[in-house]
């Protein structure tokens, strides 16, 4: 498919709630192991902020949709999670502002926007081991596929945010408990980057059922 109008993005979105839902255990055994251990329940509660919000709202911009589902995270999830995955709404919807559908170049913008917002907000660098490093790989991904029909672009997006997260094993923290650890956070990746990836890889799976 080329494009996804409003009502069908919101869906995608509805299903990313859900599979973060889902994932909340995994999330939460993985910050656990090298961060406060709240990550996990952290994410549920802002995407269970955001579903209500998709459930209830009349409003049909997706500049509107992607800016309250931003402000209702911020707003629902304290520490860094709220404020980080909080901008990466607030960063797409700047992306779409006007538009009524999106396509892989628009979604490449909206992932690209996020990115440099999170970077700015975080002060963070690919190679810290944050979320980041799984975003970052997908951007350049979707740059390259740019184009191409969205649910097409979205696997190769979500594949390449999910090898960026698999690599942050590898990775040292430089930023939160995490790096106080030092070497003992080797090994396991880093939960928010994990996230990033269930969220690409939740759009991916929901532009896959769409298809006949």
């Amino acid at each position: 498919m080329k494009e996804i109008g409003i009502e069908e993005f919101k869906k995608m979105l509805l299903h990313v709630c859900e599979k973060i839902e889902e994932k909340e255990p995994l999330l939460t055994d993985l910050d656990r192991e090298i961060g406060d251990g709240d990550h996990g329940y952290g994410m549920k509660i802002g995407f269970e902020a955001v579903k209500k919000y998709l459930e209830k709202t009349k409003k049909e911009d997706l500049f509107e949709i992607l800016k309250d589902a931003g402000y209702e995270f911020v707003n629902t999830v304290g520490g860094v999670t709220g404020p980080i995955f909080g901008t990466f709404f607030l960063g797409m919807a700047k992306a779409v502002r006007g538009r009524k559908t999106v396509d892989s170049e628009t979604f490449s913008k909206m992932l690209r926007t996020a990115y440099e917002d999170i970077k700015r907000r975080g002060k963070a660098e690919e190679g810290g081991k944050t979320m980041v490093d799984a975003l970052g790989p997908a951007v350049r991904a979707s740059e390259k596929l740019a184009g191409e029909d969205l649910d097409k672009a979205l696997e190769e997006i979500a594949k390449a945010s999910k090898e960026g997260a698999e690599r942050t094993k590898d990775m040292l923290a430089k930023f939160g408990r995490a790096r106080t650890l030092g070497e003992r956070v080797l090994g396991t990746p880093d939960p928010g980057a994990v996230s990033m990836s269930i969220i690409l890889e939740a759009m991916s799976e929901y532009l896959k059922s769409l298809k006949p």
